[in-house]
């Protein structure tokens, strides 16, 4: 299929002149390394988690209609329609999405800037988590 073509006319529409990132999901805002970070301690987690709150918050509206327009295109026992029928189903819920409302705004307003400390890259090692040394 043509997807890159589908998403930019998607984020077009729903975020008008706004310049679509090269890569979005690679972007600043989303973390890095999310599979790895998924797998270190929990305060690790945590972190992944908030960023990732903030991250779907800024751009959920442009992920609920690519889902939308990818369960139209797709058949239901195809893997994209199972991941987009199953973001539509957890986003039509008014709690979970303030969930991850609250989620992002304690990330962003306490966890992000008073525990870097144990949240950052290891600069030597390059993993996440429980850092002595930070930049900021």
């Amino acid at each position: 299929m043509g997807w890159k073509k589908i998403v930019r006319a998607v984020w077009k529409k729903v975020r008008g002149t706004e310049v679509m990132p090269d890569n979005l999901l690679d972007s600043e805002d989303a973390p890095k390394d999310v599979m790895k970070a998924m797998q270190e301690p929990l305060v690790t987690r945590w972190w992944t988690i908030g960023s990732l709150a903030q991250f779907a918050t800024k751009y959920l509206d442009f992920f609920l209609l690519m889902a939308k327009a990818c369960c139209n295109m797709t058949k239901t026992d195809q893997k994209e329609n199972t991941i987009a029928s199953n973001l539509l189903s957890l986003a039509s819920s008014e709690w979970i999405v303030a969930d991850i409302y609250l989620i992002a705004g304690v990330a962003k307003v306490w966890l992000n800037p008073h525990m870097h400390w144990y949240q950052g890259s290891d600069l030597t090692i390059g993993t996440p988590g429980f850092c002595a040394f930070t930049d900021k």
